[in-house]
Order: C-alpha cells, then sequence, then structure tokens
C-alpha cells in the first residue's frame, strides 16, 4: 500500500512539472515582444482618440495610443449586431448593413473612418547598417495581438472553467468508475485553467496582400540615437475597418482563447518615437522604396537558391539603384555582367549608376559597351550624351543626342538637351529649334520655356524672350 501511495505522489509531481512547463513555455502564451509590451487592455489608464486620424501630421502628439481598438471591436460588435427580417428583400438587408456601418463608433467617429492602432514591434539593430529592422509578428497567423487580457475572475471565465470541468465529469462518467488517471487529469486541469486564467485577443488582421508591406520594415538611425530610442520605437496602422468578428475560440495546446478580429483595409504603415512623436518612417501602398526593399530581400533569396543566375544580380541591382545604394548595384550589376557578358542591359543598368555616382568616365565607357552589343538601344545613347554634357564634351553630347533622336524622334527630353548643348557651343539658332521641337512633344515642361527664352535673349530677340518667360513662369505657378 505504501508503494502504491508513493508511486501516486511520484505520478502526480510528474504531471504538476509537466503542466508547470507548459504554462511556462511561450507557445502557450501571449506573444511577447523583446521589451515589456504594454498589451494588457487598460482603457481606464490610457488617453486614446476619439477623432478620426490626421493624415496631414508631421509629427504625432506625444506619447499617442492612436485608438482603442477593445472599444472600436465593441461598437462595432453592437452595431453590426442585425440580421434578416423574413419581410425584408436581400437588397433591402444589405442596405441595412452598409447603413450599420454609418453609426458612430468611437465619439463621431464611422467605419468610414481613417483609423490608427499603436503596437509595440520587435526590433533588431545592425550596427554595420546603422539601421532598424522592425519585425511585426502575425501570431499563429491570426493576425497582430494589440491587446489581450485575462478573464478567468469575471463571470465568463468563472462559467468557462466550470463547463471545462463539467465535460470532464462526464468524460468520467462515460468511462464508468472513476480511475486515477482520468481523476489527476481533471485536477490538473482545473488548477491550469485556474491558474491562467481564460485569455482574450484583440486583433488586427489584414489583406493578404497587405502582410508584405510587414515583414520587415528597416529604419535608419544613427547608433547613438539607436541606443537611447530601441525602446520607444512603435509601428502605427492606419486604415478603414471592413469587417470584424465577435468572440471566437481558439485552443492553443491545452488553452481555450478568446480572439476577436478586427480586419483593417490597411492605408499605411507609420514607425515613429512613442515619447517625442517623431516619425522615422511612412509606408504606404504606393512607396516605391519599399517595394525595392521587399524586392531587394526576395532576390537574395532568389541569389541564395541559384547563385549563377544573372537575371537575379541583376534585379537586385535594379532595386538598390531605386533605393539610391549605389555601390551595393555596381557591385550587383558587376557581378551579372561576370556571368552575361554580352547583356546590353547590364553594362546601360551599371552605367546609370556610376552617373548617380558622378563618375562619368566609368558610366561613358558603360554605354559604349552596352552600344556595341545594343546598336539600337536609343536610352544608352540619350544616357551617354548626358554624360558627355555634364563633362562639357558638347560636340560628343550632341551626336550622341541624335542618334537617340533617331532612333526615337517622339522624346521630348533628347530635343530639350541637344538644344541646351547648342546653346553651351553658342549655336542659338540650332538651340531655339530643339527647345521648339521639345515644346511641341512636352508643352508643359518651363525649362524647355526657359532655355528657349535664354537664346532668344542671346539673339536679342527680346519680345520673343519675354513670352517665353512668361510661359515659363505661368507653368511653374500653375503646374498641369
Amino acid at each position: 500500500m505504501e508503494k502504491m501511495y508513493l508511486k501516486k505522489k511520484y505520478f502526480m509531481s510528474i504531471f504538476f512539472m509537466l503542466i508547470f512547463c507548459l504554462m511556462s513555455s511561450p507557445s502557450f502564451s501571449a506573444p511577447k515582444s523583446s521589451k515589456p509590451a504594454p498589451k494588457e487592455a487598460k482603457s481606464q489608464s490610457l488617453s486614446y482618440a476619439t477623432t478620426p486620424f490626421d493624415d496631414t501630421w508631421k509629427s504625432l502628439p506625444k506619447n499617442y495610443n492612436g485608438h482603442d481598438v477593445v472599444a472600436v471591436h465593441k461598437s462595432l460588435s453592437k452595431n453590426l449586431d442585425i440580421k434578416k427580417d423574413e419581410f425584408e428583400t436581400e437588397a433591402q438587408f444589405e442596405k441595412r448593413k452598409k447603413e450599420a456601418w454609418d453609426k458612430p463608433i468611437l465619439g463621431k467617429m464611422t467605419g468610414r473612418d481613417n483609423f490608427a492602432f499603436v503596437y509595440e514591434p520587435e526590433t533588431m539593430y545592425d550596427a554595420e547598417n546603422s539601421q532598424f529592422t522592425i519585425k511585426i509578428d502575425n501570431f499563429q497567423n491570426i493576425g497582430v495581438v494589440l491587446q489581450e487580457s485575462r478573464i478567468g475572475e469575471d463571470k465568463r471565465g468563472q462559467d468557462t472553467v466550470k463547463r471545462i470541468h463539467r465535460d470532464e465529469k462526464r468524460k468520467r462518467i462515460i468511462r464508468g468508475k472513476g480511475t486515477y488517471n482520468t481523476d489527476t487529469s481533471e485536477a490538473i486541469f482545473g488548477a491550469a485553467i485556474d491558474a491562467v486564467g481564460i485569455l482574450e485577443f484583440f486583433v488586427v488582421d489584414f489583406p493578404k496582400e497587405d502582410w508584405p508591406m510587414l515583414q520587415q520594415i528597416a529604419v535608419d538611425m544613427p547608433l547613438e540615437e539607436a541606443r537611447k530610442n530601441k525602446e520607444k520605437i512603435r509601428v502605427l496602422f492606419v486604415g478603414d475597418p471592413v469587417s470584424h468578428s465577435p468572440r471566437e475560440a481558439r485552443v492553443f495546446a491545452i488553452f481555450t482563447v478568446y480572439v476577436n478580429y478586427l480586419k483593417l483595409n490597411l492605408k499605411k504603415v507609420i514607425i515613429f518615437n512613442y515619447q517625442t512623436g517623431e516619425i522615422y518612417r511612412t509606408i504606404d501602398k504606393s512607396d516605391q522604396a519599399y517595394r525595392s526593399e521587399i524586392k531587394t530581400r526576395d532576390f537574395s533569396k532568389a541569389i541564395e537558391l541559384d547563385p549563377n543566375n544573372a537575371h537575379y544580380y541583376s534585379k537586385r541591382g535594379d532595386s538598390y539603384a531605386q533605393l539610391k545604394q549605389y555601390d551595393n548595384a555596381i557591385r550587383d550589376f558587376s557581378k551579372a555582367i561576370e556571368l552575361d557578358p554580352n547583356k546590353a542591359i547590364y553594362y546601360g543598368q551599371r552605367g546609370y549608376s556610376f552617373m548617380r555616382l558622378k563618375q562619368y568616365d566609368n558610366a561613358i565607357r558603360d554605354y559604349s559597351s552596352a552600344i556595341e552589343r545594343d546598336p539600337n538601344g536609343f536610352l544608352y545613347y540619350g544616357n551617354r550624351g548626358d554624360s558627355y554634357a555634364t563633362l562639357k564634351q558638347y560636340d560628343n553630347a550632341i551626336r550622341d543626342y541624335s542618334k537617340a533622336i533617331e532612333l526615337n524622334p517622339n522624346k521630348a527630353r533628347y530635343y530639350g538637351n541637344r538644344g541646351y548643348s547648342y546653346a553651351q557651343l553658342k549655336q542659338y539658332d540650332n538651340a531655339i529649334r530643339d527647345f521648339s521641337s521639345a515644346i511641341e512633344r512636352d508643352p508643359n515642361k518651363a525649362i524647355y520655356y526657359t532655355g528657349r527664352g535664354d537664346s532668344y535673349m542671346k539673339l536679342k530677340q527680346y519680345d520673343d524672350a519675354n513670352r517665353d518667360f512668361s510661359k515659363a513662369k505661368a507653368i511653374k505657378l500653375d503646374p498641369q
């Protein structure tokens, strides 16, 4: 009997140690940031906004908390708790649902307004590149957890615990006489629920196509500034709600979590300093730079899988160039050329990056190599002409612009640049003719009127000059 008692005591100890480990594991707890995230629902102690987010802000108010996701969700749940009446048509019901979105949610805000929700992300500083990487956690693929609370102490939590105990008791009766294992299982399960309570998450989710915006966001910041501000970095999600779902029970391991979903039509993401309100970066769907960052990461992964593919290096180099990281771009274009030396576009791409770095001799050399491989590439002639003009080699520039015009006679820029080169050589009649051709093709470009006006002035044709200067001024005042 004593051995049996010791055996039971031993197994009970093992079971309780197991449940303790489970409760301590991140897999069974709420998602955690690298910092002590203030995600507990404390609407009473935090000050939340009750007016639409202001897109004109250059910085945010200090200690800005955005809108209260709990209050928004509860209001939407109340407003949208409508069911089709048997005496109304489908069209009438849809109209009533649409009208529900126009009801107030916060203050006078409706579902048509811009809401803003604050999230505390994980951050990792890259000292080599002097930038933070902002990580936004899509927890268990259900969305971004903005707030959480433990509801084991309220009535619903107590009812849930009672229901779990009741279900366990029913299982024990169905199996017959209670056994050591079922009794112990019930005791451990009940103790665990009592200890942690029932978790409730308030989650913001986004359309699938928006998630790439959120994978890894880079924010440039000097080292000393980064040290001071690491704990103050926050993310602001701005958009309008498009749908929501009431409390939905989700099971993670042995724990039931109630999840409240709010789907947001994401318009922009703002990285900011919570304490000062300084905005570090704003990203929206039209942000070309951020799309280039995503492409850069994607092509880096592609290169890892296929390191001898020249196309991947070329595309990553192009993304670097759009980010104005021209040294990285040149390195990638050079690798592409090494792998495929007969491709004209790789030389042209590298030539453009050399131009942006004001290395015009290198640019001319690359554009010449591109022209050797593609004699009909008008872009190469035009860009080489720009390099020659910058080096004040105007005869060479005119020759290249003339070839570019021959290959593409509809490009106003080539006439304008050739006109400028003629003007530098004091060939004002030719300059006027070229500026006029540029104006025919692009009549809303002030610089062409200014260039022609300057040439008229040199020829002392003052009335024509003043007419062009007035036109240029009008375009600058009222650009179309």
